[in-house]
């Protein structure tokens, strides 16, 4: 006999909830929430929103971003490539971030589109900022908004900040969460200034 909870359960869990919180929720044990969602074999087989990658950990996936408002950038704050946009593993395969955000909630990506950020952050996952489109359509989107690779830094119609103030980010003794929070912008992208993978060509 089916579980009365199981359908509420099963929302929760597919929202990226831990097992641990929806036991708290229904006062019972991670073990009985394991066993509800296993009765039907949900944790092998739901997609998470018609994701179609299996055993996708979801509530793992979102707590790598700093999630604000929903009209915000949620920056990743895990690993990233040399072109700043975040990757993520997922049964052996490293994806990039973005992708994964955008199949969460979307579906499955048509094959040969790519995913384009309407906020021109390469860190950003929020999927209200994402949209699929061609390579064709992402490099006009990109020179439309003045992001052609010829343009650096502070000429780039994506900067956030200018030239001298990664220079003083650069110089800076304060923690990289202070400076992150003066200037508007991630922890991730700071790291990234201090390193000299963003911004290379300032001295």
């Amino acid at each position: 006999m089916k579980d009365k909870r199981y359908d509420d359960i099963v929302l929760l869990r597919s929202e990226g909830r831990t097992l641990e919180s929806i036991g708290e929720i229904y006062g019972v044990s991670r073990q009985r929430v394991h066993q509800i969602l296993k009765s039907s074999g949900v944790e092998k087989r739901y997609d998470f929103r018609r994701f179609k990658i299996k055993h996708v950990r979801t509530a793992i996936f979102w707590e790598h971003m700093n999630m604000q408002g929903k009209d915000d950038c949620w920056d990743w704050q895990y690993a990233t490539t040399q072109k700043g946009y975040g990757v993520f593993l997922l049964n052996g395969k490293q994806l990039y971030s973005h992708r994964v955000a955008y199949s969460l909630i979307y579906g499955e990506i048509p094959c040969g589109m790519e995913i384009c950020h309407k906020c021109d952050n390469p860190l950003c996952c929020n999927p209200a900022h994402l949209f699929a489109g061609t390579h064709l359509e992402n490099m006009l989107d990109m020179k439309n908004k003045g992001r052609s690779p010829d343009l650096k830094g502070e000429k780039s119609g994506g900067a956030k900040l200018t030239n001298e103030q990664v220079i003083t980010i650069r110089n800076s003794n304060k923690s990289q969460c202070t400076l992150a929070m003066e200037y508007g912008t991630s922890q991730a992208q700071i790291s990234r200034i201090k390193s000299r993978i963003s911004w290379n060509h300032i001295q």
